[in-house]
């Protein structure tokens, strides 16, 4: 299996995501550099599509399990002190 990419925080506090040719060739070690240049071009347009599609799923499970739970935890905190 390929090995995960760390996500790169960008100064516009966007989350990116990046493969490479390489992530290919882990995925398939018996396929050339070429090929798998060829086969990321080739689903390039689809893994977007499910990409932003998941996404979004995870962006939001993530919001409400870190962020919004943990922001409710500090109301609660401030509201007791």
């Amino acid at each position: 299996m390929a090995k995960s990419k760390k996500a790169e925080l960008l100064p516009q506090d966007e989350i990116v995501v990046r493969w490479s040719w390489a992530d290919a060739q882990a995925m398939y070690p018996h396929w050339t550099k070429d090929q798998c240049k060829e086969a990321m071009d080739e689903v390039g347009d689809y893994v977007h599509e499910r990409i932003v599609e998941l996404g979004n799923d995870v962006l939001q499970q993530l919001l409400y399990e870190i962020v919004e739970t943990k922001w409710g935890e500090d109301e609660e905190t401030e509201e007791t002190e």
